[in-house]
């Protein structure tokens, strides 16, 4: 499950994991393991997702399950996260390769 628990700031979570400046990073996240994914969490993405853009960092999540995936497509997300099939996309993603 992904989303149950995250802070309202994207950038107090990964500012703990990445550091004080996150968002002038490149970040991939593994969805893989996610079974779930609820209202907080896709505000979290896409907030993050702006945050990182502004900085000039790079975002991209990759291996999305199918259901997880499809609310995504759904919902037309899609057209503004990044997202990968699997990791090595995902890093040329957030490389710009």
């Amino acid at each position: 499950m992904v989303g149950a628990g995250l802070p309202d700031d994207g950038g107090q979570l990964l500012s703990q994991l990445v550091g004080e400046n996150w968002s002038g990073n490149r970040v991939v996240l593994n969805l893989e393991n996610a079974t779930f994914i609820d209202s907080t969490a896709i505000g979290w993405l896409l907030n993050t997702v702006k945050q990182f853009k502004e900085s000039g960092g790079g975002f991209a999540l990759h291996s999305v399950p199918s259901n997880i995936r499809q609310l995504f497509d759904m919902l037309k997300i899609n057209t503004v996260l990044p997202i990968a099939k699997d990791g090595q996309q995902a890093l040329e993603k957030v490389n710009g390769v």
